[in-house]
């Protein structure tokens, strides 16, 4: 038990620091963590990347330990780095992080917590069965989905009592709060100014926009079909995708092999305002297969009202009441 007059110190240790959900999400509890006192490590194994930068903006400066690509070396490199500041907490950002936290837990008597940002099948498809069962090893393991934790715990991975749920978070004031000032952003060749609540779609262009990551779980290339399909209908529908990601060449191949030109599927790459775009389109299209847990992208589109259109991976159906507010379909 704490004494009243020690903070709490927690180590995250994170695979990577780039625009991600997990590392997205991760940021978040940071900064709220350190609003309550708590004294923050950030470990990373990648250097760089779009949440690194945040961080330091914040005041806290992650630690790159990924210099080596060996296991053991790399677990010895952590443990150095915390034995100056021995954390009460070790947690995981990423679900391949948990056997680090948990190893890392008993060498420093700390407390270790996992993440499982994915759903069982999933996670045993990518896995071999001794390798799931190290990665629930920690004392604790966290999950953003209700589905996620129930289905851990009939597949016996984890008893009830060690797996929680934590809801995503979306955005800080930052975020969140409207702009007063004039927000620009170039879609389709021309430049867009009026707010969301006053576009008038009747006779002009139907954007309907992808968030997330360019890889291969989210298929982009299902938005690109469905896209090409629906266009027959409406030539004025344009598709918007936002992100950046290893799939993004072969998408671009794929968009001008469907004869889509680059107004009819816009490639926006890395996008830091989510929100400022969400406002200018008319609807959310997530394609991704069933690998996620609890889609940050649904959450960002629930914020400025933007109809949803997924397919029912991780907690979607939980999300979108289909038909009232969105519509669920299958892969």
């Amino acid at each position: 038990m704490l004494s009243h007059d020690r903070n709490l110190r927690i180590a995250f240790l994170a695979g990577s620091l780039a625009q991600g959900g997990a590392e997205k999400q991760m940021t978040y509890m940071v900064q709220a963590l350190r609003r309550l006192g708590a004294d923050i490590q950030v470990l990373t194994f990648a250097n760089g990347g779009f949440y690194e930068a945040r961080l330091r903006e914040a005041g806290l400066n992650p630690l790159w330990i990924g210099a080596s690509s060996n296991r053991i070396v790399r677990l010895a490199t952590v443990a150095r780095s915390l034995a100056n500041n021995r954390p009460h907490v070790i947690q995981a950002a990423h679900t391949y992080m948990n056997a680090y936290a948990a190893v890392l837990g008993r060498m420093c008597r700390a407390i270790s917590i996992g993440a499982v940002r994915t759903n069982v099948a999933s996670l045993t498809a990518t896995h071999k069965k001794l390798v799931v069962r190290l990665l629930m090893s920690t004392t604790a393991l966290i999950t953003n989905s209700e589905r996620t934790r129930a289905s851990l715990i009939l597949a016996g991975l984890v008893p009830a009592e060690r797996v929680h749920v934590v809801p995503n978070a979306i955005g800080g004031s930052e975020e969140t709060e409207p702009r007063q000032e004039r927000n620009t952003i170039a879609i389709g060749g021309s430049e867009e100014t009026e707010p969301r609540q006053e576009r008038n779609t009747i006779d002009g262009e139907v954007r309907a926009l992808f968030l997330g990551r360019l890889i291969r779980g989210k298929r982009v290339d299902r938005f690109l079909q469905a896209l090409t399909l629906a266009r027959r209908s409406n030539p004025r529908l344009v598709g918007l995708i936002a992100g950046d990601g290893p799939e993004r060449e072969s998408a671009e191949k794929m968009a001008r092999d469907l004869g889509l030109n680059a107004t009819q599927a816009a490639f926006l790459g890395h996008v830091e305002d989510p929100q400022g775009l969400l406002a200018r389109v008319d609807l959310l299209a997530l394609t991704s297969d069933d690998i996620e847990g609890s889609p940050n992208a649904i959450l960002e589109a629930m914020v400025p009202g933007v109809p949803v259109i997924t397919t029912a991976c991780g907690n979607a159906a939980s999300l979108i009441q289909d038909a009232h507010t969105g519509f669920l379909c299958s892969f």
